[in-house]
């Protein structure tokens, strides 16, 4: 996925991201921040932030929110 995205991007493009954090829970995967940066090589994670996403109690109990929104920053071509 990031490297579709840096090849549509323009230098220092920046993007946000929402990341549900990585654990056992239906559905969703989840991913922590190493794998974020391992995916956008050619990123820098300039914040981290929570979403205060908020779910009707019965799902908030089963999904635990915590999630995140990442700004990532595309790192200036060398070329």
């Amino acid at each position: 996925m990031g490297i579709g995205v840096t090849a549509v991007s323009a230098p220092n493009a920046t993007i946000r991201l929402f990341v549900w954090p990585r654990r056992l829970r239906p559905l969703i995967r989840g991913a922590d921040r190493s794998e974020v940066e391992a995916v956008f090589p050619g990123w820098d994670i300039t914040d981290v932030r929570p979403s205060y996403f908020g779910l009707p109690k019965l799902l908030e109990i089963i999904l635990r929110p915590d999630e995140k929104w990442y700004r990532l920053r595309r790192k200036p071509s060398l070329d």
